[in-house]
């Protein structure tokens, strides 16, 4: 089907995001989300670009922890994945049933990029009135509230036995 191309880049971009968000919650799963594995792409706070490296110095990891390099995954397109080592082996075996995507994605003509996989949040206040909580935060440009309310709220619904 022909789609008009703001359409298109609506579809491509949430492709894209459907495949980081698989490497960020298996990262998340593991525990490896907010640490640096061998072989990271890191991005610098407030940038896209960053570097890989197999093994970090005590300097990254000062940085890392400051929260001025972040990990990173990718946004699938065109082009080298950045990671090296056991952060691209992870990568990969995550994506490895999304072939067809990827290689749909790189049809396109989209570029391989990166994006951090956390994000710092600032001016964090809250308050609570009852059972109502207030929260007021800011985020980087690009960054969305939905995703970091999401990590504060348990969508489990209690059980109800409505047969009585």
């Amino acid at each position: 089907k022909r789609l008009k191309r703001h359409q298109r880049g609506i579809y491509l971009s949430a492709a894209r995001a459907m495949l980081f968000n698989r490497v960020l919650a298996q990262r998340v799963e593991e525990g490896s989300w907010n640490r640096l594995l061998p072989g990271e792409r890191v991005i610098f706070s407030g940038s896209r670009s960053g570097f890989s490296q197999a093994e970090f110095d005590q300097e990254s990891v000062r940085r890392f922890q400051e929260m001025d390099l972040h990990p990173s995954g990718p946004l699938w397109g065109k082009g080298l994945l950045g990671s090296e080592g056991e952060a691209a082996a992870l990568e990969l075996r995550v994506l490895e049933p999304w072939q067809e995507w990827r290689q749909g994605l790189e049809a396109f003509g989209l570029k391989l990029e990166r994006r951090a996989l956390r994000t710092p949040v600032a001016e964090l206040e809250w308050s609570r009135k009852g059972e109502i909580l207030h929260l007021g935060f800011v985020l980087p440009k690009g960054c969305f509230a939905t995703t970091l309310l999401r990590e504060f709220i348990d969508y489990r619904l209690p059980f109800r036995d409505n047969s009585t």
